[in-house]
């Protein structure tokens, strides 16, 4: 089964993504801020991190960073989540990988 990172502070937002996503068969872990995804990202090493911009402590670009920094995680396929709809955002996103 493959294994995706959801990392969302939003507890209902959590949880209802993360079932969808296990009624699609798909193995998956949450973390419920950027810190703590982080560095499950590491341990677990998913298929996919399907990662929130704003967060407590540790933003969505933060985690996009450190992952791209370490060479186990680099190359992770992140989908970036986000209720805002700024270009500025997306741009960000891409600028940091």
């Amino acid at each position: 089964m493959k294994k995706i990172l959801l990392i969302e502070d939003n507890v209902e937002v959590r949880e209802n993504t993360a079932e969808i996503l296990s009624l699609a068969n798909y193995d998956v872990a949450t973390a419920k801020n950027g810190k703590e995804g982080a560095e499950l990202a590491q341990t677990m090493l998913p298929v996919l991190v399907i990662c929130d911009i704003m967060m407590p402590y540790v933003d969505g670009f933060e985690v996009l960073r450190l992952l791209r920094l370490d060479p186990v995680t680099q190359d992770l396929p992140v989908i970036m989540l986000t209720a805002k709809s700024m270009d500025q955002d997306e741009f960000q996103a891409y600028k940091v990988g």
